[in-house]
């Protein structure tokens, strides 16, 4: 089997399947159904969840020139970043009792339409749900959970909300990476959650792809020994001229955590300590696979 990997997508209503996957006699009802099949289990989302609301938006606006605005009542804490006028990205104040190791974290949402079930049963499996599934007004029913080895991911439902809002919003979100104390938990407790198929990473020790619908959607490495040893995911946003933005990040402020020009990828901690991925289009399916 050849997997193929998932590069900058709209979400759903923009998103192109490889012509020999939907020919011109489908009709748009199996069209749809197809769709939501290919991005199940995907990141079509990412918030940020910041104790210094202003100082994240300092940070991301210049560095990749979004833009942003306030979702809501004015009393809402919720913003939404824009590139190039499309919805990328969400920023909201994370409370300072909740700021044991970093002042921000990057959450990314993964795609199923069984929200409650997938939390359900991961609870059973040593999850702590953080938040139960509850209506997003952006997006749809949404949740986030820690799995038991404390990696924090969230699970969206797109079919339950504004169609019009998810039609313009643009995915760039393409990776996910998973850096791990113990890869093979990990990736057998994300394949039951997913149902992701679970393959091996050539060249590399007890690493994995997380692979669905033969498109690979996320990767699982060791945690390096010299970081808190205790997992972490590393969500990936694709932009143009990697190299560019992580000069333009590290005069803001930024940390480099991890850079290969060859790889056109880096992982970054923003002046705030969240962990963000850059990497060129189309993703690479894992660091330091080539």
């Amino acid at each position: 089997m050849v997997l193929k990997p998932i590069s900058c997508l709209v979400i759903l209503f923009s998103l192109l399947l490889p012509s020999h996957f939907i020919n011109a006699e489908v009709n748009n009802e199996q069209q749809a159904e197809l769709l939501e099949q290919k991005v199940q289990g995907q990141l079509i989302w990412a918030d940020l969840y910041s104790a210094d609301v202003k100082a994240s938006i300092d940070f991301y606006t210049n560095t990749f020139d979004w833009t942003v605005k306030k979702l809501g009542e004015p009393s809402s804490s919720y913003h939404i970043f824009y590139q190039n006028g499309s919805p990328v990205a969400g920023l909201l104040d994370r409370s300072a009792k909740r700021d044991k190791t970093n002042k921000a974290l990057w959450i990314g949402s993964i795609y199923t339409p069984n929200v409650a079930q997938v939390i359900n049963e991961s609870e059973t499996k040593g999850a702590t749900i953080i938040l139960k599934p509850h209506e997003f007004d952006f997006f749809g029913n949404r949740a986030v959970m820690a799995d038991p080895l404390g990696g924090i991911i969230a699970l969206l439902d797109l079919e339950s909300s504004n169609k019009k809002r998810r039609k313009d919003v643009d995915n760039h979100w393409g990776w996910a990476q998973l850096f791990s104390i113990d890869t093979q938990a990990a990736s057998a407790f994300y394949a039951e959650a997913f149902d992701y198929q679970i393959e091996d990473i050539k060249g590399r020790d007890k690493a994995y792809y997380l692979s669905k619908n033969d498109n690979v959607y996320a990767s699982v490495i060791k945690m390096p020994e010299k970081f808190p040893q205790r997992d972490r995911w590393v969500n990936f946003f694709e932009i143009v001229d990697v190299e560019k933005h992580l000069a333009k990040a590290i005069e803001n402020g930024a940390k480099v955590i991890y850079s290969s020009p060859e790889q056109q990828l880096a992982i970054i901690a923003d002046p705030s300590g969240a962990f963000i991925g850059l990497t060129e289009l189309p993703a690479p399916l894992a660091m330091g696979t080539k």
